[in-house]
């Protein structure tokens, strides 16, 4: 079994779905004590396919630690578990990423 560093949980997707959240997923139990996330990018992937021009609205913000990021519907083509993956840097200068599990693209 994989590890993630969020708690297991699902957002659905479906079609007609434009600008949908904002969802929001806080990094500060993941950080050392008294260091902050001075930058954030989040990628999404189905497999190893990059589904992030599809799948994520815009750019994911970041404010105290936590990155709010909106999903589109990518496309039938698009359907399965997507992972998201916020690879980050520190104010320190250290990097470290972390893995959300899952986003459901599908037609229910």
């Amino acid at each position: 079994m994989v590890d993630y560093q969020f708690t297991v949980g699902e957002i659905l997707i479906q079609p007609y779905a434009e600008a949908i959240g904002p969802f929001t997923f806080d990094l500060s139990g993941q950080l050392p004590s008294g260091d902050d996330v001075a930058s954030v990018i989040v990628a999404s992937y189905l497999s190893s396919l990059d589904t992030t021009a599809n799948l994520i609205n815009g750019i994911p913000a970041l404010a105290a630690n936590v990155v709010t990021v909106y999903f589109d519907y990518p496309g039938a083509g698009l359907h399965g578990i997507h992972k998201l993956t916020f690879e980050y840097t520190l104010v320190s200068g250290a990097k470290d990423e972390a893995d959300f599990w899952s986003v459901k693209v599908e037609d229910a």
